[in-house]
């Protein structure tokens, strides 16, 4: 119980950074608020694929159908480039999904992130996903190399969706910054 407590005050306390850096980003309008909103979806994503190595469709089917909403408005992308992302994002990583278990017989990833990607998608436009895509993989790969130097052993299972989050929150936030 006390775990769940401490997941709970954990999460409000940075659900509130992030409300109130998304509310500063963008200001205090329909933008800020969907914002928000997106920040709260997937800092609890996190939180479980971190726990767990589950991404739950209660929450990433929420994050689809927000961000094709928000988006039909224009608030972060066109409604068209919402729509391609989220079809993409969903296939990319079904065929990269698909590719592995051909070569190797194992799952490399899971459905819950190509529903993450998807959502990502949805909100960021199908131009963001190689910027997402490429922050979690390398946020990903570096986390990775630090826990199996801290252990001194090979870790097999990564979470890969709190890296997507953080590439579609970095992405959604300063894309354009990154472009070179």
């Amino acid at each position: 119980m006390a775990h769940s407590k401490n997941s709970l005050i954990l999460f409000v306390v940075l659900w509130s950074l992030f409300s109130a850096f998304e509310l500063w980003f963008f200001g205090l309008n329909l933008q800020g608020l969907s914002a928000v909103f997106f920040s709260g979806i997937l800092l609890r994503l996190v939180q479980i694929d971190f726990a767990i190595y589950r991404l739950p469709d209660v929450y990433t089917y929420p994050l689809i159908a927000a961000g094709l909403l928000v988006n039909s408005f224009g608030l972060f992308t066109s409604f068209e480039n919402a729509l391609i992302g989220t079809v993409l994002g969903y296939a990319v990583l079904w065929i990269v999904y698909q590719l592995f278990l051909k070569l190797t017989g194992k799952e490399g990833l899971g459905y819950g992130d190509f529903k993450l990607l998807a959502g990502l998608g949805a909100w960021c436009g199908w131009q963001g996903l190689n910027e997402i895509i490429l922050w979690a993989s390398v946020c990903g790969l570096v986390f990775a190399l630090i826990i199996n130097a801290v252990k001194r052993k090979k870790v097999n299972l990564i979470a890969f969706g709190p890296w997507l989050a953080l590439g579609g929150w970095l992405t959604l936030h300063f894309y354009p910054v990154w472009l070179f």
